[in-house]
């Protein structure tokens, strides 16, 4: 059995609405590769339409962070590394995905609630 049989997402099985979201230039994991693999699955499971990916580019790891742009939004230190960490991005791409994530994400709770709704 593969790694991915054993231990990966069971995306047939998923029956509500995604919303991934991911910085184009993350600097602790490739995020913007795994979003579209999320929805490579999605799509291959027959469920293209619970899936939406929003990659944001300029945009590190912190991508949600409202209105956080600025030198400090690129880095931060980790007492447990005892250093630095890189989280990507660009200050103002960082500020940008922010302020467009969260209303994304409001956006989609907002689309669910009202299918919701209608379905209920």
């Amino acid at each position: 059995m593969s790694l991915e049989a054993e231990f990966g997402t069971a995306f047939g099985s998923i029956d509500v609405p995604i919303l991934v979201l991911a910085g184009a230039e993350d600097g602790i994991w490739p995020s913007w590769i795994s979003a579209e693999r999320i929805r490579q699955r999605l799509v291959a499971a027959g469920k293209s339409d619970i899936v939406e990916v929003r990659t944001y580019p300029g945009a590190g790891h912190s991508l949600v962070s409202v209105g956080f742009g600025g030198p400090f939004s690129v880095f931060a230190y980790n007492p447990s590394l005892e250093g630095y960490m890189d989280f990507g991005g660009t200050p103002n791409g960082n500020c940008d995905a922010g302020f467009q994530s969260s209303r994304a994400v409001v956006e989609f709770l907002e689309a669910v609630d009202r299918s919701t709704q209608q379905g209920s």
